[in-house]
């Protein structure tokens, strides 16, 4: 069997290559967004956001928790990469089928006499490259591969960017070039991530239905979970499709995928934490690592959210244009929701890593309900501000009962989660102290 040893990397090295990463990302995503809703127009943008909304709910169900489920098995070395490989690809083959047929059937009964068909084909292309990826990233994870997994979303990064200069901007390919984008992207990773998996597995097919089992079985809750918060973050836009004209769905989409970009920071986090929980045998280390991480990082981004909510009508109009000012107020009232729900981004990785993935499916249960709920009260009199409105109420009810389970469970208080520390800021002073005195001695 191939192999190939890496050393470890500490957690603040790789929160900070992934925190890089993710702003990278951040920035090619953000002007790829800004080049294809002005090329678009609302409309247009809309149109995209509106075909693609069901495959990605689709896919938060049909992952399966594979990724996870893979990468505990790989980090634990319970089965032999072989073995694993065999089976997601096996799994792989299922879940394309079920979920193209699935997705197929909802198209042609719901949209195909509103939408182009190819578009709507390109979209459930997608869907098949979407679930490689994200199976054998939990390859990936469980061998601690941070790296490879981070140069993975700069390829996405760059497949974007140049995908809508070239087939948005330049040859005027309007929402089919846009929907082609959204195929391009999970292409160009699925080829990234076939050849890094290569360096550790022989690829000789091999049906094992016990080992599928044992990983679907400990792969199913995170998939409940997964889609259990994907739900809550699509929704909305799923509801809008039938309440709103794609315009409006177009002027939500920008807000709330700037909204998103916030969250950069926390998935970061995130994916090294539950890297680091899936092959830890220390819980309690495991623990301190992730509040102590919460604790630093939540004071940076409530600075951050705060700026946005203040500079979010000039940074609307500069960036996308007058006719999208009204995506600004969808951004304001997204933004208290946002940093509330950064409290369970970093922690439910952790918690997932540790094989505790229905914590969320518990914390966020109601507020989906709620969402749902609320959507239907408050869009037909609020229009898209409705919508945002109650996506930040169910954010703030979910995060907040996500923090009480986690503290419950770990027999902490609140603070100890959310408020920073003495003793946190002397150890960043230290930790700053070090690499300047490193860097000094490089120099």
């Amino acid at each position: 069997m191939k192999n190939q040893q890496t050393r470890p990397r500490s957690t603040v090295f790789d929160i900070i290559t992934s925190f890089g990463t993710r702003i990278l990302l951040l920035f090619g995503t953000f002007i790829s967004s800004v080049i294809m809703a002005r090329v678009l127009g609302p409309e247009g943008q809309g149109i995209v956001t509106a075909v693609f909304v069901l495959p990605n709910i689709i896919y938060s169900l049909a992952d399966l928790g594979v990724r996870q489920s893979a990468a505990y098995f790989t980090g634990k070395q319970i089965y032999s990469v072989d073995t694993i490989n065999s089976a997601v690809l096996s799994i792989w083959l299922f879940t394309t089928a079920a979920t193209t047929a699935v997705v197929g059937l909802y198209f042609y009964f719901s949209m195909s006499d509103e939408y182009d068909w190819l578009v709507l084909l390109i979209a459930l292309a997608s869907l098949p490259l979407k679930l490689f990826h994200g199976y054998y990233k939990g390859i990936l994870h469980g061998k601690n591969r941070i790296g490879a997994i981070n140069l993975g979303e700069i390829i996405k990064a760059n497949v974007q960017f140049f995908g809508v200069i070239l087939l948005v901007a330049l040859l005027g390919f309007g929402v089919r070039g846009g929907a082609l984008v959204q195929f391009l992207i999970p292409l160009g990773i699925s080829l990234y991530f076939l050849i890094q998996v290569n360096t550790y597995v022989n690829w000789k097919f091999r049906l094992d239905y016990r080992v599928i089992w044992k990983i679907c079985k400990r792969g199913i809750p995170y998939a409940l979970a997964l889609f259990l918060l994907t739900l809550n973050y699509k929704i909305d836009i799923f509801i809008l499709r039938y309440l709103v004209e794609d315009d409006q769905i177009g002027l939500y989409s920008v807000g709330t995928n700037m909204a998103e970009l916030v969250w950069q920071l926390p998935i970061a986090i995130g994916l090294v934490l539950f890297a680091k929980g899936a092959t830890s045998t220390n819980e309690q280390a495991t623990v301190r690592r992730a509040v102590k991480v919460l604790r630093v990082s939540y004071p940076v981004i409530i600075v951050i959210c705060t700026g946005i909510i203040v500079l979010a009508p000039i940074l609307i109009r500069l960036l996308y244009g007058e006719v999208y000012v009204p995506s600004a107020t969808v951004l304001q009232l997204l933004m208290p929701g946002v940093i509330a729900l950064c409290v369970a981004k970093v922690l439910h990785p952790d918690m997932s890593g540790r094989g505790y993935p229905l914590y969320a499916i518990r914390a966020f249960t109601l507020p989906l309900i709620i969402n749902i709920v609320l959507n239907f009260m408050l869009i037909p009199g609020l229009g898209i501000n409705g919508a945002a409105i109650a996506s930040t109420i169910s954010y703030i009810i979910g995060a907040v009962v996500y923090a009480r389970l986690y503290a419950r469970k770990e027999q902490l208080n609140i603070k100890d989660i959310l408020i920073i520390k003495k003793a946190d800021i002397a150890e960043i002073a230290v930790y700053a102290k070090k690499k300047y005195a490193a860097m000094r001695g490089k120099s």
